[in-house]
């Protein structure tokens, strides 16, 4: 069976749970991260940025100075 309900409604539901159950909740929920791949996969994009170029400290001091001005 399928049930649609929103986070929001939920939350509400699982606060209302005694202590016992919350703590059960908790194990359980870990239990199914356990099994479940959970990992955040990176987008070609965010592989993309992740090889870009950086800053040096030089280079961010003399940004932030820019910026100073700009904002002004």
């Amino acid at each position: 069976m399928e049930i649609k309900i929103k986070y929001e409604e939920l939350w509400n539901l699982i606060m209302q749970l005694p202590t016992n159950q919350l703590t059960r909740l908790k194990e359980d929920l870990a239990t199914l991260s356990d099994k479940r791949d959970l990992s955040i996969k990176t987008t070609s994009f965010q592989e993309f940025l992740s090889q870009g170029p950086l800053m040096t400290e030089g280079q961010y001091e003399q940004f932030q100075e820019n910026r100073k001005y700009v904002n002004e």
